[in-house]
């Protein structure tokens, strides 16, 4: 082999070996992840029913009929869900047993059991503030914003079914895969860790049967898995956008 072949190589291999190249070609690679996510999401959107239509969404109210599937048995409830957007969230779960009312107002939350209204506690408020973040609306309303980060991880194929897979992170550090199907853009399952309280939990959220809703496309059927086990299956029955709200609307009853 020539000297200068010899040269040519050992220059490759210190290019290479060295960290301060290293670095750079991971934060080249890292940023090609977040612009490659950022677009995909801007597709899902678009698919969804386009970035404008989220913007001008104030409040809406999803109303499903659900099953929990626990060791002792099902569960059947209805929930109801009024969210005004970015903070607020008042959650009705109707049960045999009776109604449970869960609310977040911004910075004050409180819950009803039957006659009893108390405040929630850190870790109740926390998941809640968790699960707005999830939100796909309210992930759909954010695309453009600098406080969400979006990164392109990797591209799965289940089933004949391909989807790309995303990180979506807050300034809070809290994150969640977001799975969107190749070739329709909609956004067909979430994977996320529970709270701390239930054990780090790995839930998975899968979505179908897709219809449109004042130029919305929302999944009407959710199945929930914990751990791989079947957790939750949900039906939305009604759905609406913009209501009015009276003032007093998330205040305590």
């Amino acid at each position: 082999m020539k000297l200068l072949q010899i040269a040519a190589l050992a220059m490759l291999c210190l290019f290479c070996s060295n960290p301060a190249v290293s670095t750079m070609q991971e934060i080249s690679e890292k940023n090609s992840n977040v612009g490659k996510g950022r677009e995909i999401l801007l597709k899902a959107v678009a698919a969804a029913g386009g970035l404008e239509t989220f913007k001008q969404i104030d409040n809406f109210r999803i109303k499903t009929n659900s099953v929990i599937f626990q060791s002792q048995g099902q569960t059947p409830l209805t929930v109801t869900e009024v969210i005004q957007l970015p903070d607020k969230t008042k959650q009705t779960m109707a049960l045999k047993q009776g109604k449970r009312v869960q609310v977040l107002n911004s910075d004050q939350s409180w819950k009803q059991v039957g006659n009893n209204i108390s405040d929630l506690s850190e870790a109740e408020k926390r998941e809640m503030r968790r699960g707005l973040f999830r939100e796909t609306i309210n992930i759909f309303r954010m695309t453009a914003s600098d406080s969400l980060q979006v990164e392109y991880l990797d591209k799965e194929t289940i089933g004949g079914q391909s989807s790309h897979i995303l990180q979506i992170k807050n300034q809070s550090a809290d994150f969640f895969r977001l799975y969107i199907d190749t070739a329709t853009f909609l956004v067909t399952k979430k994977v996320y860790q529970g709270a701390p309280e239930v054990g780090l939990v790995t839930l998975e959220e899968k979505y179908s049967d897709y219809r449109t809703v004042d130029g919305i496309k929302i999944p009407f059927h959710t199945l929930v898995r914990a751990n791989g086990r079947k957790f939750i299956e949900s039906d939305v029955v009604e759905a609406k956008f913009n209501l009015p709200l009276e003032d007093d609307f998330f205040l305590k009853d």
